[in-house]
Formats: C-alpha cells, sequence, structure tokens
C-alpha cells in the first residue's frame, strides 16, 4: 500500500478574530492560523512579513480561544494557559518583559483562564474564579488596578468578582459581572466609559443606567452593549455613525441602537460596528471608507444595516478597517480594508471589498495521506487531542475505526459529513491505525503524540 506524505488543503475553521490589522482562525484540529500585518510579529510566524493568505501560527495546538490587540495576538489553550505575540513595548504579552516576540510565549503566572481579550495596547484575562485579570499599557488605566503604571506581568482587577466577560478597547475595559451589571475603567475621552462624563478612570466603576446585559464589546472608541431582550445599547464617540443611533453624536451614557431586535451577538471594531441577528443574518453599522460594513458601498452609515450575501452566520469579528463572519458550515468571508493581507484572500486580492468574500486558503495540515481515489486523510498527523477526517464527498456515511499496533479496536464511528473530527483524547500516546471507507478497507497510520 502507498503511503505518501500530502497536503490537506480545508476551507473551514471553528473560531475568528480580529486585531487592528490582522486575522485569526482556529482550525477544527484546534491550530491557529493568521494574516495580514505582521510589523511587530502579531502573525507568530516567527517573521515580520505581512502574510496575505492564511498561515500557521508556530507552535501552538489545542486552541479554545484567539482574540487581537492593534498589534498583539492572545491565544487560549485547552489547559486554560495563555499564549502571545506580537508587540510588547508596554508589556501587553505579558511575559515579564517589554521584549517583541514572532512566536508565541507563554503569559506569565496565569492559570484557569477561560476567556481572553485583546485591547489596543493592553490584554485581559477572566479566571475561572470569576475574577479579572490585566497587562500591559495603562496611561489611561484600563488595567483597572487602580494605578496608571504600565505592567508586564498581570494584575488583578481591582473590585470585581462574579466576572463572566471581558472586553478590551482602544484604552478602555469593560467587565460583565453574572448578576448583569457592567463594570468599566480607562480612557473616557469621549464616554466611552457610559457612566456620564468624559473623566478616566482606573478602577472598574458599575454603570448603573444598566441592567440585564448579557454580552459586552468595547470598540476603539466606544462601548457595545447586549441586552437579555436582543436589545443593543451603546455609548462614546459616534463620528461615523458607529452607535447605530441614526444620528452622529457622541453619547456619554449608553442609548438603544436603532432598529435592531434578536441580536445574539456584537463586535465592536475601529469606528463600527456589527451584529448578529437570531436569523443568522449580519448587520453593521458606522465608518465604511473601506467597505467594512459589507453592504456594497463605501459610505458611512448611522443607521445599522443588512451585510450583502450573507445567511447562516454564526460569528463575527471587527477590526479596525476589515470585518470577519463565521458561516455555520463553517465557512470564513471578509469585507474592507485588504492592503494589509487581513482580508486573507491572498496576494492577488489586496483590494478593499465592498462585499463579503470567502476565505478559501484555510487550515492547512501536513499529515500522512494513503493514495487513493477513496479520497480519505487524517489530519493532523501526529496530533494529540483531536483528529480530523475528510472523505470525498461521494462516499456518504463511511464506517471508520481506530485500533492499537496489536490491531485491538480502540474507537469506532462513521463519517456523516465531509470533514469529522474525532476526539482521542482518551487514547495513549502512541502509534494506532485509522480505518475507513464502504468495507473498512484503507488505512492510515496515526501517531498520537
Amino acid at each position: 500500500m502507498l503511503i505518501t506524505i500530502g497536503i490537506c488543503n480545508i476551507t473551514t475553521a471553528q473560531i475568528i478574530a480580529s486585531g487592528d490589522f490582522h486575522s485569526l482562525l482556529v482550525c477544527p484540529s484546534g491550530s491557529v492560523y493568521s494574516a495580514g500585518q505582521n510589523n511587530a510579529g502579531q502573525l507568530g510566524d516567527g517573521t515580520y512579513n505581512p502574510r496575505y493568505a492564511p498561515v500557521p501560527v508556530i507552535g501552538l495546538t489545542t486552541i479554545s480561544m484567539v482574540s487581537g490587540g492593534k498589534y498583539h495576538s492572545l491565544f487560549l489553550k485547552n489547559d486554560n494557559t495563555v499564549w502571545a505575540s506580537g508587540l510588547n513595548s508596554l508589556g501587553e504579552i505579558g511575559d515579564g518583559t517589554t521584549t517583541e516576540r514572532l512566536t508565541p510565549v507563554q503569559v506569565t503566572s496565569l492559570s484557569g483562564i477561560v476567556s481572553v481579550s485583546g485591547g489596543v495596547n493592553h490584554s485581559l484575562f477572566l479566571k475561572n474564579d470569576g475574577t479579572a485579570w490585566a497587562v500591559g499599557g495603562n496611561v489611561a488605566g484600563p488595567l483597572g488596578d487602580g494605578t496608571y503604571i504600565n505592567r508586564s506581568i498581570p494584575v488583578q482587577v481591582s473590585n470585581l468578582t462574579g466576572v463572566i466577560a471581558v472586553s478590551g478597547g482602544g484604552d478602555h475595559s469593560a467587565f460583565l459581572r453574572n448578576d448583569g451589571t457592567v463594570w468599566t475603567t480607562g480612557d473616557n475621552a469621549f464616554g466611552q466609559l457610559g457612566d456620564g462624563t468624559i473623566i478616566s478612570k482606573s478602577t472598574p466603576a458599575v454603570l448603573n443606567s444598566l441592567s440585564g446585559i448579557k454580552a459586552i464589546s468595547c470598540g476603539n472608541r466606544h462601548t457595545l452593549f447586549l441586552k437579555n431582550d436582543g436589545s443593543v445599547w451603546a455609548t462614546g464617540i459616534n463620528t461615523y455613525g458607529q452607535l447605530g443611533i441614526g444620528i452622529n453624536v457622541d453619547k456619554l451614557v449608553p442609548v438603544l441602537a436603532s432598529g435592531l431586535t434578536g441580536i445574539t451577538a456584537i463586535a465592536g471594531g475601529g469606528e463600527h460596528s456589527l451584529f448578529l441577528k437570531n436569523d443568522s443574518t449580519v448587520w453593521a453599522v458606522g465608518q465604511n471608507n473601506y467597505g467594512q460594513l459589507g453592504d456594497g458601498t463605501a459610505v458611512d452609515k448611522s443607521t445599522p444595516l443588512k451585510v450583502i450575501g450573507l445567511t447562516g452566520m454564526i460569528s463575527i469579528a471587527a477590526g479596525f478597517r476589515h470585518s470577519l463572519f463565521l458561516k455555520k458550515d463553517g465557512t470564513v468571508w471578509s469585507a474592507g480594508y485588504g492592503l494589509d493581507g487581513a482580508l486573507g484572500l491572498g496576494i492577488d486580492h489586496i483590494n478593499n471589498n465592498l462585499t463579503p468574500v470567502q476565505v478559501t486558503a484555510l487550515c492547512y495540515s501536513t499529515g500522512i495521506v494513503e493514495n487513493n481515489d477513496f479520497g480519505f486523510s487524517v489530519y493532523p498527523n501526529p496530533t494529540s487531542d483531536f483528529v480530523a477526517m475528510r472523505v470525498n464527498k461521494t462516499h456518504p456515511s463511511s464506517a471508520y475505526y481506530i485500533t492499537d499496533v496489536t490491531g485491538q479496536k480502540v474507537l469506532s464511528g462513521k463519517l456523516e459529513e465531509e470533514t469529522t473530527i474525532i476526539d482521542i483524547r482518551s487514547l495513549a500516546k502512541g502509534i494506532y491505525f485509522v480505518k475507513a471507507g464502504k468495507h473498512c478497507v484503507k488505512t492510515i497510520k496515526l501517531i498520537k503524540q
């Protein structure tokens, strides 16, 4: 039987996130790919080269969440540790130094982390005990530790317990507690803290005008809040209409966004905002000079409008001048500023996109692939926790089973989809054989690390 080393081109992802001018994509296998600006190593590929199509982030597997700052990236692993790459001049990587990192390094003194969020020059972390932690630039107080001192090792955010979500903005931060209240800290020059003033804070304070909040998202200088009833509220700068209230007037306290109901997710970008509805459509508002609203124009909007051509969407991410969209079939779509490659469409497609375009060069993995017309492949290989099995569309409902070196069956099932993710965490490290096909006659060697 001929076994060759091949490259698997998988066009699906399971998690998306955006930095200012770069994009992060988590593959079904748990590996991470990145595209876009890379002037500080934020792509984590060991270079300073911009990438116009997604490339693998070095050394990371089993990633469960990603988040982008301005020039840095955060990666949360399944073991609840955090890794980061990119600019670190203010300590935003959190490794105890101010040394720029071209490949991910582990954030110091953090464990039990369940969520991460990158601000422009700072990073936020949520622990499984409901406390929030922060690191990086603190000139305006976004770390919420009661000081204006930059930190290169994470510090606990003051006076907060029961936190269930964190969000980092330009130089401000927001925290959602399990009682539905929101607390904010940091820069407030445009009312982005939503407390009715333009006074910055170094310690989080509750927004008394808000209750029943289930999600938060900080843009560059504005903040979005999603209520349990599916309505959206917004505060801060509104030069481009990013608050979605129909006029371009800054607000110092949260106001109701116009015409939005049934919203299930929100995303604040540089100067624009995205909203996911319960009918799986996406709506957008704000700055649109590069087409980041995806409505086919380059005209700013102050009232939310529907993004063209998107249905069946499950996730949204807003960068400074671009937007990402994840569909339930795992395909990723992008719109907006294309010059730096953040749209991930390749070197031949660096123009701005006024409507969403599918990212197709995703999640390449080197693996051991059998040379046969059945088209069965297993990747990544070697692997540790999960493995993807891919078959041709012409072979639906193919059976598979995994045996150890003695021929003893250890796992089995059916490949109902073209790509199926198999959990192999229960298997010991070693060599296995994967068999698949109508009669389980195609065999691939699998290495569990």
